[in-house]
């Protein structure tokens, strides 16, 4: 259901059957407990939403949600519906022992990417928040690296969060050369995927931006 992009309102509806499950949990139906895998589908949902309302070509005047940085998540578009689920994730809120794995933190840089404004300081905040979670949390995966990058507006942030422009610029792996407290829960065939992206391209659009501002 989650990764279905031919219906309106695919956060709501992943996020009505999650709530489902955590009723039954909690009503003493233990086999409905939801796993990381039941809260995960709502935040691939808020990610394919957002791309079938691009696809279809949104109306450029309208925000983004998210673009508030003082938003309190408490509105039912796909967005906050990911952002609350996140939260609850984190909190364990519903009791259910579920905590966010590195995919998580993957598809949470997927969420912020897909429905914030590439310059919103809600863009650069969600992602700093979420890159400390994973880090705190010690699953900075290739995986999270990867998304972080793609979702990341500029070099700078990427450079100001891994504290080097060397490796925030770098094309290879550089997880050897992280801390390790970042990467300690990552297992060893995660540690040593190779995600690469163009970072030359994106360091070029910023030389530009630069030149334009002076």
């Amino acid at each position: 259901w989650a990764r279905s992009r031919d219906r309106e309102g695919q956060t709501a509806s992943a996020r009505r059957l999650l709530d489902v499950m955590i009723e039954k949990f909690r009503g003493g139906e233990e086999d409905m407990a939801p796993n990381i895998l039941s809260y995960t589908s709502v935040l691939n949902a808020a990610v394919n939403e957002a791309i079938k309302e691009e696809n279809i070509g949104a109306d450029e005047t309208d925000e983004k949600p998210g673009d508030n940085v003082d938003q309190p998540f408490d509105d039912d578009s796909a967005y906050s519906i990911a952002m609350r689920t996140y939260q609850q994730m984190k909190s364990d809120a519903h009791d259910c022992g579920v905590q966010p794995d590195h995919i998580t933190y993957a598809t949470m840089m997927k969420v912020v990417g897909a429905n914030t404004a590439k310059e919103s300081s809600e863009r650069k905040s969600m992602l700093e928040t979420i890159f400390e979670d994973a880090c705190a949390s010690g699953r900075l995966s290739s995986h999270v690296m990867k998304e972080l990058r793609l979702a990341a507006p500029d070099v700078s942030l990427l450079e100001r969060l891994l504290r080097s422009r060397k490796l925030a610029t770098s094309e290879k792996s550089i997880f050897h050369e992280l801390p390790k407290r970042w990467t300690r829960n990552v297992n060893a065939d995660q540690r040593v995927r190779g995600h690469r992206v163009n970072m030359k391209d994106m360091i070029k659009k910023e030389v530009k931006a630069s030149a334009r501002a002076n």
